[in-house]
């Protein structure tokens, strides 16, 4: 991402715009409860118990909306199996960025465009992913194929 605090946050919420943008906590409670999936304490405990991710950014909780499927703003369970596989390892702005930057395992594609079509490959460049961040080193410093 880019130089600045302020110029990462940018970078990461264009990164998103794509497939579905975030959306501020506070404002995503309001939907899930329009859409009868939960209020805000429900997605409170979704974000504490790993079912959901954000990332923290000037007091706020951002989450990324392509964790939801769009017609009911249910949660995408494939979503929460990778980032279980990431759990521990990265931070929640590394995660963010983990899924928005291209990815050595998926040959620099990014997981989040495919994490619907392809999942079992993108869960296998989290379990990659999970082991190499083990040892300090990612996949972006790896030799491309």
């Amino acid at each position: 991402m880019s130089n600045s605090p302020h110029q990462s946050f940018d970078a990461l919420i264009a990164a998103y715009t794509p497939c579905g943008g975030t959306a501020r906590a506070d404002d995503l409670a309001l939907l899930l409860d329009e859409h009868h999936q939960g209020s805000f304490v429900n997605l409170a405990k979704r974000l504490v118990s790993g079912d959901v991710f954000s990332f923290q950014w000037q007091d706020h909780f951002w989450v990324p909306m392509f964790q939801f499927n769009r017609q009911d703003m249910s949660v995408k369970h494939e979503v929460h199996r990778v980032v279980r596989e990431l759990d521990g390892v990265l931070d929640s702005w590394m995660l963010a960025c983990w899924f928005t930057e291209p990815n050595h395992w998926l040959k620099g594609r990014r997981p989040v465009d495919l994490v619907d079509r392809q999942f079992s490959d993108v869960l296998g460049a989290a379990r990659a992913d999970r082991l190499v961040a083990a040892g300090g080193y990612f996949s972006q410093s790896l030799p491309a194929q």
